[in-house]
């Protein structure tokens, strides 16, 4: 091995980082995932009883004549004594003597699930509150409120919200209509037809199937507030990403890398290259190297070219450029790729490894 003699006047060097490394962690995937609902309409349960049934009269016969009334008949033919109960689905009814000839199935109690209450009491569902009310000869279980997110109950006409939507709920005659009139996106409300941006990325609330919505995911956000659609490929912070389309979302990823060549800044896809502008009579060939995940500018040539023309090296050799110089394209320790022409005297390359003045390495090329 040799070391070489500098002459430091007329040493030509360029250095390029390689440090364009970036963790998995920057890449995001949308955390607010496509949904969609539907409206719901419920039905309140009623059951009058300010009619006399004398149909309904179990009588008492003596030698088969009929006397007074003991009871009641039930639709199924069962009878029933006075003060006994019977369950329908929807309430508990019990048999009430008018006088001797008329009696009255009169609902005590409302059911649910199974479950008795009595009246003036509620129960609440997933998703409507009842209420056990008695009026005017008439006893109903009725809705009288949504119930949202948290157990929150909503009376009519109020607005409520349930996972990632708006309802109001509305009373129309015997039924309930949970209509959806909004979504909540971040926790944010937003109207019908509006967009809305989160964080990285932008959604819309829209319209599904009859009287239904949905939260759509329409894109990316730059880190300067630009909507980008899913699917495009974008400029950020110096890199080239793309908004990629997933089943259930939207996904960033790397594209590629972002140089300027020739003056002009231009995209590269991954295995693409271009040159830096040179340094004196230095320059460098980098590669795009990556993948979704990573993305790295790789110099992969040294390029020298001045009184004796061009020469393309790749990083690690070592080359004679005319009679008096050396050019080298060396990695150091640190990572960085190093060009050097470096004027040494004509019997150093009978050498055959050059080495430069910080230490490093390179076989000659044959004579």
């Amino acid at each position: 091995m040799h070391q070489s003699a500098f002459l430091p006047l007329k040493r030509a060097t360029m250095q390029w980082s390689t440090a364009f490394l970036i963790a998995v962690a920057c890449l995001q995937l949308s955390a607010i995932l496509c949904d969609k609902c539907t409206s719901e309409v419920s039905s309140s349960y009623y059951y009058d009883y300010t009619k006399v049934q004398n149909e309904r009269v179990y009588w008492k016969y003596i030698k088969k004549e009929r006397t007074v009334a003991i009871g009641c008949v039930l639709d199924s033919g069962e009878n029933l004594a006075f003060g006994q109960t019977y369950r329908t689905p929807f309430f508990v009814l019990q048999c009430e003597k008018i006088n001797d000839t008329a009696v009255l199935l009169r609902p005590i109690k409302c059911i649910l699930n199974g479950k008795e209450f009595e009246k003036g009491s509620y129960v609440q569902t997933f998703k409507r509150n009842y209420t056990c009310l008695e009026r005017e000869g008439r006893i109903g279980l009725v809705i009288t409120g949504c119930v949202g997110d948290n157990a929150v109950i909503a009376k009519m006409p109020k607005s409520f919200t349930r996972r990632t939507f708006l309802f109001t709920c509305l009373s129309e005659g015997n039924q309930v209509i949970h209509k959806a009139i909004g979504c909540v996106i971040g926790g944010q409300r937003v109207g019908i037809h509006q967009v809305i941006s989160i964080g990285k990325f932008w959604y819309k609330c829209s319209r599904y199937g009859n009287g239904g919505v949905k939260v759509i995911i329409m894109g990316c956000v730059t880190s300067g507030g630009k909507r980008i659609d899913a699917g495009e490929k974008y400029r950020d912070g110096g890199f080239l990403f793309h908004c990629k389309q997933k089943d259930l979302g939207v996904n960033i990823v790397f594209a590629g890398c972002i140089a300027k060549e020739f003056g002009v800044l231009k995209e590269f896809n991954f295995g693409e290259s271009w040159y830096t502008k040179p340094v004196g009579s230095l320059s460098y060939r980098v590669m795009c190297a990556g993948d979704e995940k990573t993305v790295t500018a790789e110099v992969i040539e040294c390029i020298a070219n001045l009184d004796q023309g061009r020469k393309v090296i790749k990083v690690g050799e070592c080359a004679k450029y005319g009679n008096d110089r050396m050019f080298s394209c060396l990695k150091q320790v640190e990572g960085k790729v190093v060009a050097r022409l470096t004027l040494i005297e004509e019997h150093t390359f009978s050498f055959k490894t050059f080495t430069t003045i910080e230490g490093d390495r390179c076989p000659l090329p044959p004579k």
